[in-house]
């Protein structure tokens, strides 16, 4: 495609009469008209070179002439512009994002957000921390690409601060460390100083077809070969020795090229023992990590769990007979809960005397007994692990419990019991039970999280009775709910249609609160909001009202 720039005759001030054009040969050329030839040459050239893209799709000068904006296959964009004074273009900081829907996200440690998604990537997203006339400014962008695969990403979960694992529509899991040039660069753009206690390679590449990141170490590193004298073409076998890697110091975020070819993570591992795709992953963040995949029959269906510190299969968990949907460790990693599409949920302990099971099923609820009628998409767990709220296509969230103070099994009538919001108590095990009553929506719950904890020892940010948990619905609407033992549920806040997804919201998490943040960042709580239009979301809310706000 092609668009002009050029000025009128009125004697006022114009632009010379310039034509871009955009080409499948990721090439952007910028043609301007020789008066004394009567013929249009080629002024300047943009584009990229290597990296699995299939270039530009179409091109447009800014009104002033002055930038260029260019669209690739992939979603991408591409913004150039030129230098004051030259003839030169620029490549300028764009927005850039998933084409495909998204699947899992995943707060780090660090700071940062990672997102999985079917358009085979997993990206990084940060805060762009700088000063602009004299003023604080932080803008969120993509930081990194960790991974660029050739199957649809569908789950992630960080095993430590620096290192996560992913999951395809493939019978590995994957396993990713982060770069010492990653965390310089996070260091320069978002102001966070992030140290690893071991030596991390420099960086990543991947090798020609081939799907795994190999390492690349400081020395590694090749240089690019020279140009023609002409400063514009390679020659066919320098093409060839082009480098995919190159240790690019970056001060704000990067562009599209350096996102392909510069950001990725080195995978350090890769784990075998399911049979059918990956689809749920969940880690406690210290030792244990937890996988799931999709599966149709019984002996697929099976939870596997892995010794991060080994990498070595510890347990095979059975109990479901349909796919787990979701895994979620407590928060100190004694309780993982799964739940199935076969509509019910099992919860296991972690047992320090065994080892050979190192967890065991101490609770689990029977299809032809359970709350829920439909499949179970979504589960958490409250801070204080004195809760856990499932939620189903049934339209239906319910919490459970075994702290008898949050059962008040005394105070339960026999009529309250039998109404269909009020389910029965049945011990499901070792004491747990529904504790609330079934809080019915407009639609599918899809996605469940509770509030993150105020403090080191997992209080919640509201009393020991109170419990505060956002809601993402098969429609994309975003809730803030509320639960307490006397006043049953509560709808704190219906997210706006503005700021909510146009399709199903598939994950939602909230960031964790951390210490010496900034005022504003203490004061609200981010919640990041994965959804089927393809895109990221990240509102806040005051942790004083818990009302959304931007």
């Amino acid at each position: 495609s092609s668009s002009s720039s050029g000025g009128g005759g009125d004697g006022g001030r114009h632009q010379p009469l310039c034509l871009v054009s955009a080409s499948m040969d990721k090439t952007v050329i910028v043609w301007r008209y020789d008066t004394d030839a009567s013929v249009w040459l080629d002024d300047a050239r943009m584009g990229d070179i290597g990296g699995n893209t299939l270039g530009f799709y179409g091109a447009i000068f800014s009104p002033c002439g002055q930038r260029i904006l260019g669209h690739g296959y992939q979603g991408a964009f591409h913004l150039w512009r030129r230098e004051e004074g030259g003839r030169s273009w620029l490549p300028q900081v764009s927005v850039s994002g998933h084409f495909g829907p998204v699947y899992d996200l995943i707060w780090s440690q660090t700071g940062c957000l990672l997102s999985v998604s079917k358009d085979q990537t997993c990206r990084l997203h940060g805060e762009w921390c700088r000063q602009d006339d004299g003023q604080s400014l932080v803008t969120w962008h993509e930081l990194a690409r960790p991974q660029i695969h050739g199957y649809d990403l569908q789950c992630i979960a960080m095993t430590t601060p620096l290192q996560y694992a992913c999951g395809a529509d493939e019978k590995v899991l994957r396993v990713f460390d982060a770069s010492a040039l990653f965390l310089a660069n996070l260091s320069r753009i978002s102001g966070r100083e992030v140290r690893s206690e071991h030596a991390l390679p420099l960086g990543a590449t991947v090798p020609a077809l081939g799907l795994s990141n190999k390492a690349v170490y400081d020395g590694d590193e090749t240089t690019k070969p020279k140009a023609e004298e002409d400063g514009e073409n390679y020659g066919a076998a320098d093409v060839n020795r082009l480098p995919s890697f190159s240790a690019q110091q970056m001060s704000k975020p990067p562009v599209e090229e350096d996102l392909l070819q510069n950001t990725l993570w080195p995978e350090t591992q890769k784990l075998y023992g399911h049979s059918y795709e990956l689809y749920a992953l969940a880690s406690d963040g210290c030792r244990w990590l937890a996988s799931s995949c999709k599966a149709s029959k019984t002996e697929f269906s099976s939870v596997l769990l892995w010794d991060t510190s080994t990498w070595k299969l510890a347990a095979t968990l059975k109990y479901h007979n349909l796919t787990v949907t979701q895994l979620s460790f407590s928060r100190h990693g004694n309780h993982l809960l799964a739940v199935s599409r076969d509509r019910t949920w099992s919860l296991w302990q972690r047992d320090e005397t065994s080892t050979d099971a190192p967890f065991r099923l101490v609770a689990s609820t029977q299809k032809h007994s359970s709350v829920h009628q439909r499949v179970i998409w979504s589960c958490d767990w409250s801070c204080d692990t004195r809760l856990f709220a499932t939620g189903s296509r049934d339209k239906k969230l319910a919490l459970w419990s075994k702290d008898p103070q949050l059962l008040q099994l005394e105070s339960r009538s026999s009529a309250s019991a039998a109404s269909s919001s009020q389910p029965s108590y049945v011990n499901c095990g070792d004491g747990w039970g529904v504790a609330s009553s079934l809080l019915e929506l407009a639609d599918a719950v899809t996605a469940v999280q509770f509030v993150p904890c105020s403090g080191a020892e997992g209080a919640s940010t509201s009393n020991a009775s109170s419990y505060s948990l956002a809601v993402g619905l098969d429609t994309g609407s975003v809730l803030l709910v509320s639960w307490t033992v006397a006043a049953q549920w509560n709808v704190l806040h219906t997210v706006s249609n503005e700021l909510c997804p146009t399709q199903t919201v598939q994950r939602l998490r909230w960031r964790p609160l951390e210490s010496g943040q900034p005022t504003s960042r203490q004061q609200h709580a981010q919640l990041a909001v994965a959804s089927a239009d393809h895109s990221v979301r990240i509102l806040a809310f005051p942790l004083s009202s818990l009302t959304c706000t931007s």
